[in-house]
Protein backbone atom coordinates (compact mmCIF):
# COMPACT_ATOMS: atom_id res chain seq x y z
CA UNK A 1 0.00 0.00 0.00
CA UNK A 2 1.38 3.41 -0.82
CA UNK A 3 0.03 5.28 2.19
CA UNK A 4 -0.39 2.73 4.99
CA UNK A 5 0.61 -0.73 6.17
CA UNK A 6 -1.27 -3.68 7.63
CA UNK A 7 0.40 -5.89 10.22
CA UNK A 8 -0.94 -8.83 12.18
CA UNK A 9 1.15 -9.02 15.31
CA UNK A 10 0.86 -11.56 18.09
CA UNK A 11 2.07 -10.09 21.37
CA UNK A 12 3.12 -12.29 24.27
CA UNK A 13 4.66 -11.72 27.64
CA UNK A 14 5.00 -8.54 29.61
CA UNK A 15 5.31 -6.19 26.62
CA UNK A 16 1.99 -4.99 25.30
CA UNK A 17 1.22 -3.99 21.76
CA UNK A 18 1.91 -0.30 22.45
CA UNK A 19 5.48 -1.06 23.55
CA UNK A 20 6.11 -3.30 20.53
CA UNK A 21 4.66 -0.76 18.10
CA UNK A 22 6.64 2.09 19.67
CA UNK A 23 9.88 0.18 19.09
CA UNK A 24 8.97 -0.75 15.50
CA UNK A 25 7.76 2.73 14.53
CA UNK A 26 10.65 4.60 16.13
CA UNK A 27 13.33 2.32 14.73
CA UNK A 28 11.86 2.27 11.21
CA UNK A 29 11.31 6.03 11.22
CA UNK A 30 14.95 6.53 12.26
CA UNK A 31 16.14 4.09 9.57
CA UNK A 32 14.07 5.75 6.84
CA UNK A 33 15.17 9.28 7.75
CA UNK A 34 18.83 8.28 7.85
CA UNK A 35 18.80 6.41 4.53
CA UNK A 36 16.68 8.93 2.64
CA UNK A 37 17.92 12.26 4.02
CA UNK A 38 14.39 12.83 5.28
CA UNK A 39 13.55 15.35 8.01
CA UNK A 40 10.39 15.23 10.08
CA UNK A 41 7.82 12.64 11.07
CA UNK A 42 7.58 9.51 8.97
CA UNK A 43 4.37 8.14 10.47
CA UNK A 44 1.14 10.11 10.64
CA UNK A 45 -0.96 9.64 13.73
CA UNK A 46 -1.27 6.74 16.12
CA UNK A 47 -1.60 3.16 14.94
CA UNK A 48 -4.99 1.47 15.04
CA UNK A 49 -5.45 -1.92 16.63
CA UNK A 50 -8.15 -4.56 16.88
CA UNK A 51 -8.06 -7.52 19.25
CA UNK A 52 -8.53 -10.79 17.39
CA UNK A 53 -10.10 -13.29 19.75
CA UNK A 54 -11.39 -16.11 17.53
CA UNK A 55 -10.03 -18.28 14.74
CA UNK A 56 -12.80 -17.00 12.46
CA UNK A 57 -11.76 -13.39 13.09
CA UNK A 58 -8.11 -14.29 12.42
CA UNK A 59 -9.00 -15.87 9.08
CA UNK A 60 -11.03 -12.79 8.10
CA UNK A 61 -8.18 -10.45 9.03
CA UNK A 62 -5.57 -12.55 7.20
CA UNK A 63 -7.72 -12.54 4.06
CA UNK A 64 -8.37 -8.80 4.35
CA UNK A 65 -4.69 -7.95 4.75
CA UNK A 66 -3.57 -10.20 1.90
CA UNK A 67 -6.34 -9.20 -0.51
CA UNK A 68 -5.95 -5.45 0.10
CA UNK A 69 -3.47 -4.87 -2.79
CA UNK A 70 -5.90 -6.63 -5.16
CA UNK A 71 -8.83 -4.52 -4.03
CA UNK A 72 -6.70 -1.39 -4.39
CA UNK A 73 -5.84 -2.54 -7.96
CA UNK A 74 -2.13 -2.33 -7.27
CA UNK A 75 -1.57 -5.86 -8.62
CA UNK A 76 -3.58 -8.48 -10.51
CA UNK A 77 -2.29 -11.45 -8.49
CA UNK A 78 -1.47 -11.73 -4.79
CA UNK A 79 1.87 -13.31 -5.63
CA UNK A 80 2.94 -10.10 -7.41
CA UNK A 81 2.77 -7.70 -4.45
CA UNK A 82 6.32 -7.98 -3.11
CA UNK A 83 5.57 -5.99 0.07
CA UNK A 84 3.09 -8.57 1.35
CA UNK A 85 3.63 -11.67 3.40
CA UNK A 86 1.48 -13.42 0.76
CA UNK A 87 4.37 -12.89 -1.65
CA UNK A 88 6.78 -14.36 0.87
CA UNK A 89 4.54 -17.32 1.69
CA UNK A 90 4.11 -18.20 -1.98
CA UNK A 91 7.48 -17.27 -3.51
CA UNK A 92 10.28 -16.99 -0.96
CA UNK A 93 10.08 -19.59 1.81
CA UNK A 94 13.47 -18.67 3.34
CA UNK A 95 12.88 -15.04 4.20
CA UNK A 96 12.34 -13.10 7.41
CA UNK A 97 8.57 -13.62 7.22
CA UNK A 98 7.58 -16.81 9.01
CA UNK A 99 4.13 -17.86 7.87
CA UNK A 100 4.16 -21.19 9.64
CA UNK A 101 1.63 -20.11 12.28
CA UNK A 102 -0.86 -18.74 9.78
CA UNK A 103 -0.35 -21.46 7.21
CA UNK A 104 -0.45 -24.46 9.51
CA UNK A 105 -3.34 -23.14 11.56
CA UNK A 106 -5.43 -21.64 8.78
CA UNK A 107 -4.20 -22.91 5.42
CA UNK A 108 -2.24 -25.32 3.28
CA UNK A 109 1.53 -25.47 3.74
CA UNK A 110 2.34 -27.39 0.56
CA UNK A 111 4.91 -25.74 -1.73
CA UNK A 112 3.49 -22.85 -3.72
CA UNK A 113 -0.02 -23.35 -2.38
CA UNK A 114 -1.96 -21.62 0.33
CA UNK A 115 -5.73 -21.80 0.23
CA UNK A 116 -5.98 -19.07 2.83
CA UNK A 117 -4.18 -16.61 0.59
CA UNK A 118 -5.31 -17.79 -2.84
CA UNK A 119 -8.90 -18.50 -1.75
Amino acid sequence: MDNHAHWLIQVQGKHGLSVVMQKILLSFGRYFRKNNSYVGHFWQGRFKSVAITTDKAMIEELKYVHENPLKAKIVNHLEDYVYSSAYKYLNDKNDIVDGVLALTRYGDTSAGSCELIKG
